[in-house]
């Protein structure tokens, strides 16, 4: 009998892309011969840690009150579970987070038989740098003498990454950009290095014109207003506010477009303080869930992806499999997800100082496919043809079974 473990900290996965990825990751696992899988689950909203079964799973559920962060205070943790979980060869823990080497350390030292898996879902120098890899890589091949203030927790938390990618047996990755930064930069020998890119179950049914049409009087909107959907954290990293800038210089030329953003509002403010006088041509959802969701990418003419770095975000794979024609970024780990003319129109980001380069390539590339019908069937079919391929949720659950039950 196996024993997978998978740590989770609800407050953060919660709604979000990690999230997610635990929900498929243990329902590829629950279908593998003699595993147990245990949901480790930190600072959730029970009163006491508890212990339960919701189906195939069983839970292990500490509360908020546990400890202040499970991460960095974990002693206490491990000695709790070392008095349930087995400590074996066959024992796995998957650590989703980072940095989390004091974490992974301390449960070597309680289950000093077992396997440890990381997942690397982001870095934690991508959104301070908003993923540049040059001023990074400069950075990390500096002494510590030469490093400038404002850098060194952005050093020290890349030292800790890197010190718990080498303790990892196995070192999972999203994209081949982080492949290629885990072996250069943060020295993970590539035997040791799997590239799983998350994947898609199937393609999403869209609405024909008409429907759209209907659908959009529903929620009251007009009709024949173009709809563009970002959606995601309301965030500078995910180039939400250049988007908002190049928005503003679209209604210039084509003013019958609404902006469309789906998701947590907790800077919500800013973004429509930002917006200014085309604030009226601004929707704010909040987060919705699955079902409203896709009424939106169905209603939707264009979606767009501006971030400055992803891994492999589900929005990019949800917005290929409703078949949206997409507008991305040349970001971090964005440009592997969308080549150029390919499933997507990219808009350079340029220089990260000035963002008045990557705010016109953003104008450029919308008015562009607003008005190019040939190029939103191209850009369509191509999306549909490459989430088949290369996300294929299938494959993905193969290659997660073959690190785990080898």
């Amino acid at each position: 009998m196996k024993t997978v473990c998978i740590y989770d900290d609800y407050s953060i996965s919660s709604g979000s892309g990690v999230g997610t990825f635990l929900k498929d990751f243990a329902q590829c696992a629950t279908q593998w011969k003699d595993t147990h899988i245990c949901m480790i689950m930190f600072r959730t909203n029970v009163e006491e840690f508890s212990i339960c079964m919701r189906g195939e799973l069983e839970y292990f559920l500490f509360p908020k009150t546990f400890c202040v962060n499970p991460f960095e205070e974990c002693e206490e943790i491990c000695s709790l579970l070392k008095q349930y979980i087995p400590d074996s060869d066959n024992t796995f823990f998957l650590f989703n987070y980072v940095p989390c080497d004091k974490l992974m350390r301390m449960t070597r030292n309680y289950f000093s038989l077992s396997k440890q898996i990381c997942v690397i879902h982001e870095f934690s120098w991508t959104t301070p740098l908003l993923g540049d890899v040059t001023l990074f890589r400069k950075l990390i091949s500096k002494t510590k003498e030469k490093i400038s203030f404002c850098y060194e927790g952005i050093i020290e938390l890349y030292r800790r990454e890197a010190e718990q990618c080498q303790m990892a047996d196995r070192v999972v990755c999203l994209s081949e950009d982080t492949y290629d930064i885990l072996y250069e930069c943060y020295q993970v020998p590539k035997e040791k290095i799997a590239l799983i890119s998350h994947g898609m179950r199937t393609i999403r049914k869209s609405f024909s014109e008409m429907t759209k049409r209907k659908w959009k009087q529903k929620y009251y909107l007009n009709p024949d207003e173009k709809l563009i959907v970002m959606v995601g954290r309301i965030c500078k990293s995910k180039g939400m506010f250049a988007y908002l800038e190049a928005f503003k210089n679209v209604l210039k030329y084509d003013s019958n477009c609404r902006l469309v953003v789906i998701g947590d509002l907790c800077n919500a403010p800013d973004l429509l303080a930002a917006a200014g006088k085309a604030v009226s041509k601004v929707t704010l959802t909040g987060r919705l869930d699955k079902e409203f969701l896709s009424y939106w990418y169905r209603m939707a003419d264009i979606g767009v992806i501006p971030s400055y770095a992803e891994q492999c975000c589900y929005v990019g794979l949800e917005m290929m499999s409703y078949g949206l024609p997409i507008i991305a970024s040349d970001g971090f780990g964005v440009k592997r997800m969308f080549p150029d003319g390919l499933n997507a129109y990219v808009a350079p980001i340029g220089n990260r100082r000035n963002p008045k380069e990557f705010v016109q390539n953003l104008v450029d590339c919308t008015l562009k496919l607003l008005s190019n019908s040939a190029e939103q069937r191209k850009t369509k079919n191509n999306a549909r043809r490459i989430l088949k391929e290369k996300y294929n949720f299938s494959e993905m659950a193969e290659h997660y079974k073959a690190i785990f039950m080898a």
